[in-house]
């Protein structure tokens, strides 16, 4: 209750969020019960409320950030929900994959030691492509632009390609402060190649 200005309402919707992660909408109400109470009976070594709880402790130890008394109140507006949400869905596409995360049954209270160098191993990994370096790189860090022919080869003749007319016009001719751009041409003529060209520009700028 103390980590928003509304008694806790924004961060049950923030947790609703997370719950809800895989598409659909948890329903908190009486007429959609979930409880599954044989999920927290006791099996073989394991008490699962026993593990909960020791899971509770190891995130004030992991995160002291989110458990300060002078903390700013979590962001109400539903933007901030929607963007929440989407780091959630993010978090767990990456942290599901057993060849950045191998599967661990138990818990261990030196693990978010090993998760955060998985985690920047496996955002540094080219199959996720959150690490965007290389692609800084080859704009020279000054927001340039490559030329067309650099973008675009797909074969030796290609290296001096020239744009046509359309991709000059999407890509070059028209303002990047212009929020919608349609691209309307018979197949083949270079739609793609424009579109991304233009989005080139829009990334140096």
């Amino acid at each position: 209750m103390s980590w928003d200005n509304d008694g806790g309402k924004t961060a049950c919707g923030l947790f609703v969020a997370a719950l809800s992660h895989h598409g659909q909408p948890l329903q908190l109400d009486n007429s959609h019960k979930s409880e599954m109470p044989s999920f927290w009976q006791p099996y073989g070594d394991l008490n699962p409320q026993e593990y909960v709880a020791r899971v509770g402790k190891l995130l004030r130890q992991w995160f002291p950030a989110a458990f300060a008394a002078d903390g700013p109140p979590l962001p109400s507006a539903p933007a901030f929900q929607h963007h929440f949400l989407g780091l959630c869905n993010l978090a767990d596409w990456i942290g599901s994959n057993e060849e950045w995360f191998p599967f661990k049954d138990m818990p261990d209270d030196d693990y978010i030691t090993r998760a955060r160098v998985q985690a920047a191993n496996a955002i540094r990994d080219r199959k996720v492509g959150l690490d965007i370096k290389a692609q800084r790189a080859a704009f020279g860090g000054s927001g340039g632009v490559p030329d067309f022919g650099s973008l675009f080869t797909f074969g030796e003749s290609d290296a001096n390609a020239k744009p046509n007319a359309i991709q000059r016009a999407a890509a070059l001719d028209t303002g990047l402060n212009a929020p919608v751009v349609i691209i309307e041409s018979e197949t083949g003529s270079g739609k793609t190649e424009a579109a991304l060209w233009r989005f080139a520009r829009m990334y140096g700028a």
